[in-house]
């Protein structure tokens, strides 16, 4: 699977974001839309080139455990790189 389509969904998203838990919560709702797409709709999504459906819920999954693991870190604890 072409990750640089996927990763150009998730950087649109966090130019929208205020901060990193509304990117985290709205990062979470993108994975869930993605999720419901049919064959047609991840298409268009991905600039006409259908991703392999099996790899791209094998991504997300991975995506969706990050999230998950980056929320069991207290804020103040968090590292940022610039």
């Amino acid at each position: 699977m072409d990750t640089d389509d996927l990763t150009l969904q998730f950087g649109v998203l966090a130019s929208s974001c205020k901060n990193e838990k509304d990117y985290l919560m709205n990062a979470h709702e993108l994975i869930y839309e993605i999720k419901k797409l049919d064959e047609f709709d991840l298409e268009d999504m991905f600039f006409g080139n259908l991703p392999n459906i099996s790899l791209l819920n094998k991504c997300l999954q991975k995506i969706e455990l990050n999230i998950a693991q980056v929320k069991a870190i207290p804020e103040s604890k968090r590292h940022y790189e610039f």
